[in-house]
């Protein structure tokens, strides 16, 4: 289970990101060889593209604060290498928090330097027109230099739904391609399947259910919801023995989230046990649990309101989050 809570906030960060115009490494379709990417630049004023370039036609740096305010970066204001896709500012970013919006020509056949991923080919997710696609067929990739190459003749925005999915070396995740919002519970479903074989754990489906209402929301979870809105929201289907579990996660600005469910949640759920007691924050009555795993301290707070079940898994240091957070349910 464990494994399983680990994963969960890796797919979440990826489903929220991806529909985000400034989402790190999004990379979009469009109707020709000329493809837009988005991505952040570090303090050294560096991003990478992931997609390798033939040539690069602008670059705009975007502050992320307030998205009206740009500068076009001139042709010889940055340096870009196609080997590692690393696109390097020549002078100081003109943001405190910089999005560079990058147009180029892509590579033929058409390449992608995944220069964050360590992995072995099988750990990677490549699906093209909506399938997983053939290592040794239809793409290649190379662990010594992390490029990814497609065959000649496939371009792969222009041969249905296309994604390019890992875990990268640091612990994040890093996800691209063309799905659009009615294909993405088929990309969850997909998506859950790849999560299974990588971490071995029960097949889990998170579906993009962010901005509906509670009602639309429970109607569909099939039990009430009752919490504060956060920055993504996502119905959850997997394996609880031989039984389909659906749950809901909400996922808020701090990192946090709140899982919520028609029955209680099982004793332990795969963490040591600790001192557990009763605490009341806010309206509610809580069951706060301090468990130890690995030399660090683990809190987990769950309640029950109106009939459903709900939870909250706190890392040591973010306690105090998690009970301001609790205060306002």
């Amino acid at each position: 289970m464990k494994k399983l809570l680990s994963a969960l906030p890796f797919v979440a960060a990826f489903l929220f990101l991806a529909g985000s115009v400034l989402a790190a490494r999004a990379i979009h379709s469009k109707p020709s060889d000329v493809y837009p990417v988005n991505t952040l630049a570090d303090q050294n004023g560096e991003a990478y593209t992931v997609r390798v370039f033939s040539s690069i036609s602008s670059v705009i740096a975007v502050d992320m604060e307030r998205h009206s305010r740009r500068k076009t970066i001139s042709a010889g204001g940055y340096s870009y290498d196609p080997e590692t896709t690393r696109l390097s500012l020549n002078a100081p970013l003109p943001f405190a928090s910089t999005v560079l919006h990058i147009e180029g020509t892509a590579s033929r056949p058409e390449r992608f330097c995944l220069h964050d991923f360590a992995g072995v080919s099988s750990d990677l997710l490549v699906l093209l027109d909506g399938r997983e696609a053939i290592e040794g067929y239809e793409y290649s990739y190379d662990r010594a230099n992390r490029m990814l190459v497609f065959r000649e003749d496939i371009r792969p925005e222009h041969d249905g739904l296309f994604h390019i999915m890992y875990e990268t070396e640091n612990g994040g995740s890093c996800g691209f391609g063309n799905w659009g919002r009615k294909d993405e519970d088929r990309l969850s479903e997909l998506q859950g399947q790849w999560l299974a074989r990588l971490h071995g754990t029960p097949p889990l489906v998170m579906k993009d259910r962010s901005g509906i209402s509670a009602r639309k929301l429970g109607r569909e979870a099939g039990f009430k919801i009752q919490l504060p809105k956060g920055t993504a929201t996502f119905i959850c289907e997997t394996a609880e023995g031989n039984e389909k579990r659906v749950s809901v996660t909400r996922c808020y600005d701090s990192g946090l989230t709140v899982e919520c469910r028609a029955a209680p949640f099982p004793n332990g759920d795969g963490l040591p046990p600790g001192r557990t007691e009763e605490i009341r924050l806010g309206s509610l009555s809580v069951r706060r649990e301090e468990c130890v795993e690995g030399g660090a301290r683990i809190f987990v707070y769950e309640w029950e309101r109106n009939g459903s079940f709900y939870r909250l898994i706190a890392d040591e240091g973010t306690e105090r989050e998690a009970e301001e957070l609790l205060e306002r349910m």
